[in-house]
């Protein structure tokens, strides 16, 4: 783990260093589920996504998302917000803040599936 945390941490650096902003455009799908498991609802939607990271000179990070929907439609309820900012928990100065643990996923039947700490 130690390996892919310094790793992650060198690319984190790189996003602040080289991508100050960025845009992409960004599709969103939206699937509803009745109680029994079966589809209620699925949606589809294109935004324009635009990102902005700055570093001040006290080393604090800001982060600045926005996005406009491709198409004039009913909104999803749901929609992604947050993603460039947790990159940058992984960042050199930022990553001795965080503990990091490995995880197995454990699925039992038709029960939800649990996420327990890795055995040592």
């Amino acid at each position: 783990m130690p390996e892919i945390l310094h790793g992650a941490s060198e690319r984190a650096a790189e996003l602040v260093d080289n991508l100050q902003r960025f845009t992409a455009t960004e599709q969103i799908e939206h699937t509803e589920f009745k109680r029994n498991g079966k589809l209620s609802r699925a949606t589809n939607q294109l935004f324009s996504y635009v990102a902005e990271i700055a570093q001040a000179p006290s080393g604090e990070f800001w982060v600045e998302e926005d996005r406009a929907g491709k198409a004039d439609t009913d909104s999803s309820q749901l929609y992604d917000t947050g993603t460039a900012a947790f990159a940058l928990i992984f960042h050199p100065k930022k990553i001795g803040n965080f503990e990091f643990r490995c995880a197995r996923r454990i699925v039992s039947g038709n029960r939800r599936n649990k996420l327990l700490p890795q055995s040592s």
